[in-house]
């Protein structure tokens, strides 16, 4: 019933920018077919179309506090799949998105990135926040407001919203 901001054209954070990160953990070897995840515009539910996402698999920073190394990147792009879930979030539609993102992982703890540039619309794009997979899912998120690669800032109160798409 939240979300935050991740975006490189975010009108409506103060600097500009603000880029979110979520850690997982992986049990054994998988291989990532994707990326499935919620969100939406804010104010006035304005989309741009094409979407313009990246979404990026990162290393962990020892101690799950920030993504480390980058080992696969995605975008910018439309999503593989956008539709409407009926559902409406502080005024405005929420969108299940789908981005193909295939890379094989072996067991580990990762970090992996959504975000949009709604430069060209007034808007700007939020993540939605989720609950914590007790299995998976690791307390927290990471943010940064400098660029898409950190220095990142922690958030251990805060889990995004998304799921793997493995084979």
């Amino acid at each position: 019933v939240t979300g935050i901001f991740s975006d490189l054209g975010c009108d409506a954070c103060g600097t500009g920018l603000q880029i979110l990160a979520e850690n997982f953990i992986l049990g054994s070897e998988r291989n990532v077919l994707g990326v499935r995840f919620w969100g939406g515009y804010h104010p006035g539910d304005l989309s741009i179309d094409p979407d313009l996402f990246y979404v990026k698999i990162y290393a962990d920073d020892a101690g799950g506090a920030a993504p480390g190394t980058e080992l696969a990147s995605y975008g910018p792009m439309a999503a593989t799949t956008k539709e409407a879930t009926g559902v409406v979030l502080f005024g405005v539609a929420e969108y299940v998105y789908t981005i193909d993102a295939p890379t094989t992982l072996s067991a580990g703890t990762y970090w992996v990135t959504v975000y949009n540039d709604t430069a060209a619309v007034a808007d700007s794009w939020f993540w939605e926040a989720g609950d914590n997979d007790p299995v998976a899912g690791i307390l927290g998120q990471a943010w940064t407001p400098d660029s898409p690669t950190g220095p990142w800032n922690f958030d251990p109160a805060t889990d995004m919203a998304f799921e793997l798409i493995c084979d």
